[in-house]
């Protein structure tokens, strides 16, 4: 008998961007169960040092957290848009750059959600233009930024409230 190989189905674009979506989450969650093991440790210690790190790690969850939420809605919509995508590639830059460093699995996850943003253009023939990520794009690029900086004081401060009254 011959047995026919299997093609090697190619993804759509959008399949990709669930793809990414996925994996988006997936990091997310991997976050949050690494964020209660330092909130455990720090209970237990009281070191400054853990809180900081608390805090980063919470900073980089909420940006995922919301840049999910956005790509996730492109999905849904079927409608890839190189501005979105360009905002998404550019946070991720952003959080990769100043918080990538306190955890090298985190710049890995950061590097890897960047590339797969990157690879989505690529396979649509989009183009991202650095000068314009500067200038028009900056705004949405700073509003999901203050708000996963402004999510992650909140969740560390519930956290840090919960460890006072156990």
């Amino acid at each position: 008998m011959f047995w026919r190989r299997k093609r090697k189905r190619r993804l759509t674009p959008r399949m990709m961007l669930l793809e990414l979506v996925i994996k988006t989450r997936s990091y997310a969650s991997r976050l949050n169960m690494i964020a209660n093991r330092v909130r455990l440790t720090y209970m237990r210690t009281k070191d400054e040092s853990l809180l900081k790190l608390l805090q980063d790690i919470l900073y980089v969850q909420s940006a995922l957290e919301i840049l999910a939420v956005r790509l996730e809605t492109l999905a849904t919509v079927g409608l890839i848009a190189r501005e979105e995508l360009q905002i998404a590639k550019q946070v991720l830059a952003h959080t990769r750059e100043t918080h990538g460093k306190i955890q090298p699995m985190i710049d890995s996850i950061l590097l890897e959600l960047e590339n797969a943003t990157t690879a989505i253009a690529a396979e649509t023939s989009m183009e991202f233009e650095l000068e314009e990520a500067k200038t028009k794009l900056e705004p949405s690029i700073n509003m999901i930024l203050n708000q996963a900086q402004a999510i992650a004081e909140e969740k560390l401060k519930e956290l840090t409230q919960n460890n006072q009254n156990p």
